[in-house]
């Protein structure tokens, strides 16, 4: 038994990416097993008990099942406890960047940053697919903040892999994988030691949507673009825009 951990965040395609890389391996018939994408959070794992760590949590999880398939903030595995459970568990650990940052600052402050009643009134799934969020416009200010923040998280995303993930030179693209990029699946595939076959991947997409991507200036609210583009430049993220 080895736990499968895509190290992911939300609002970058986590979810998405970590239930299709556990059908992909459930498909080559890889002895796999799926229970949440997000077990590390208590309300929604099912051995939580009142009183138990985090650690314990996870380690119990990792347990009952056969090779676990499972998403985790690299905030958990800056966690000297949580790291050395997961290597005596001998994890396969993969870690996933949405390459377009302002993307996911963009998507991050209309979820979290910004909260509306409209918002409060709904859960998390009903509220990323109503109107009303489709209508929610980001704050320029909360970007820029939460930009900085992001580029922070690449950069121990960075330094993680290189000083603890030997097979693993570079950050997966979690937009080449929701683009169904058959390459970037495959080097997927290959850190966490498997091997894709494309027959059963080409069979697998079909199915599956791609959705276009939106205009910034759609979805970002700024008194003056042409400035917030300088700031954005000055921080060395203006080749994010679209």
């Amino acid at each position: 038994s080895r736990p499968i951990i895509l190290v992911n965040e939300g609002c970058a395609m986590s979810s998405h990416t970590t239930y299709h890389t556990f059908k992909l391996l459930q498909l080559h018939k890889y002895d796999v097993d799926f229970l949440k994408t997000e077990p590390y959070t208590p309300e929604k794992n099912p051995y939580y008990t009142d009183g138990m760590s985090i650690l314990n949590m996870l380690h119990l999880t990792v347990k009952k099942h056969k090779n676990l398939v499972f998403k985790l903030p690299i905030n958990f595995l800056l966690k000297k406890e949580i790291h050395n459970m997961l290597v005596s568990e001998e994890a396969r650990i993969c870690i996933i960047q949405r390459e377009n940052l302002l993307d996911i600052t963009t998507c991050f402050v209309r979820d979290f940053l910004q909260e509306s009643e409209s918002q409060t009134n709904k859960t998390f799934g009903e509220w990323r697919t109503s109107e009303e969020r489709s209508n929610t416009l980001a704050n320029e200010n909360l970007i820029l903040d939460e930009l900085a923040r992001q580029q922070k998280v690449v950069a121990h995303k960075t330094h993680f892999m290189n000083e603890f993930v030997k097979n693993q030179k570079s950050l997966i693209s979690a937009e080449k994988l929701s683009e169904l990029c058959f390459s970037e699946h495959t080097m997927l595939f290959e850190i966490l030691g498997f091997t894709l076959d494309k027959n059963i991947f080409d069979s697998y997409i079909k199915q599956l949507p791609v959705k276009e991507k939106y205009n910034h200036s759609d979805v970002i609210h700024s008194e003056d673009l042409t400035l917030f583009k300088k700031k954005l430049d000055k921080m060395g993220c203006l080749h994010f825009w679209r």
